[in-house]
């Protein structure tokens, strides 16, 4: 038997991610260490066709924030950009640190009180989960009362996407193709070997490439 598995993490599936001998060479790259920065994961989905955050040089990013949050004397230390070595700092710090303003950031939902209160897209083959993430549970919707409903990404037979409420409306925050599943309450809708087929299937029907995606 082989493994499907590239991985540097476990989930409650791992064990029935495996291949007769005989079959096709295929691979689930399943890892925490090469996922995209988020600056990249941002400037994906925004190509994509997601409402997403500002991004840009940081001067530019500097100035649109500037320009929304001026009536706060406080604002360079509240809102916060991600940098292209996943640094997640404030602009005051940002500045502070002198770092060039020609530097490609993107800005950073991390309002404290929200920071475990968003929504997350899991896709796990051909089926898909919308969770509601807060800091004591995960809550499955079957119909989210949320404006995107289904989005289907070619290529990727696992992966998930993060969007949090803004004062700008629903905006997508996140994008991974190594999601853990255990702990999300999906344990209860598909069993090990009913997510591992899933799995499979999504890699011998789409591969395993670069994420293309539609959204509805």
């Amino acid at each position: 038997m082989k493994s499907l598995l590239d991985t540097d993490f476990s989930d409650y599936y791992d064990q029935e991610l495996y291949l007769p001998d005989y079959t096709p060479a295929l691979v689930l790259k399943r890892r925490k260490d090469t996922e995209l920065p988020i600056v990249k994961q941002i400037e994906v989905l925004s190509c994509a066709g997601f409402k997403t955050l500002n991004k840009g040089k940081f001067l530019s990013v500097f100035n649109i924030l500037k320009l929304k949050h001026h009536k706060d004397p406080k604002w360079t230390h509240k809102l916060h950009v991600v940098t292209q070595d996943n640094s997640i700092v404030s602009v005051f710090d940002f500045i502070k640190s002198r770092r060039s303003t020609q530097e490609p950031v993107a800005e950073f939902h991390l309002n404290q009180s929200k920071k475990y209160d968003f929504f997350r897209y899991i896709q796990v083959g051909p089926n898909h989960f919308w969770i509601h993430v807060t800091k004591y549970k995960h809550k499955i919707f079957k119909n989210p009362p949320l404006p995107l409903k289904h989005i289907t990404c070619i290529n990727k037979p696992l992966f998930s996407i993060d969007f949090h409420m803004t004062d700008s409306g629903f905006v997508a925050t996140g994008l991974s193709d190594a999601p853990l599943l255990k702990g999300t309450g999906i344990e209860r809708y598909l069993t090990p070997v009913e997510a591992a087929n899933l799995i499979t299937f999504g890699l011998e029907t789409n591969g395993n490439g670069n994420p293309v995606f539609s959204i509805v």
